[in-house]
């Protein structure tokens, strides 16, 4: 698997959103699978993986190849 690929993988299972918005680039556009608005820059994918990662349901991430 792609190294990148498995970073984000392990940054998500962490459940640490600051991990994950660190993997974005400042001027980054996240089009988030669960939200219905465009989010530029930390502060807003820093956001989205906030309440994303809070979620008791994301208990871990597969990936089927």
């Amino acid at each position: 698997m792609n190294k990148r690929i498995q970073n984000w993988i392990d940054c998500i299972k962490s459940n640490d959103p600051t991990l994950v918005t660190e993997l974005y680039d400042e001027h980054a556009i996240l089009l988030g699978t669960f939200s219905d608005i465009e989010r530029q820059g930390p502060k807003l994918i820093y956001d989205y993986f906030s309440k994303l990662t809070a979620l008791e349901r994301l208990i871990s991430l597969e990936i089927f190849l």
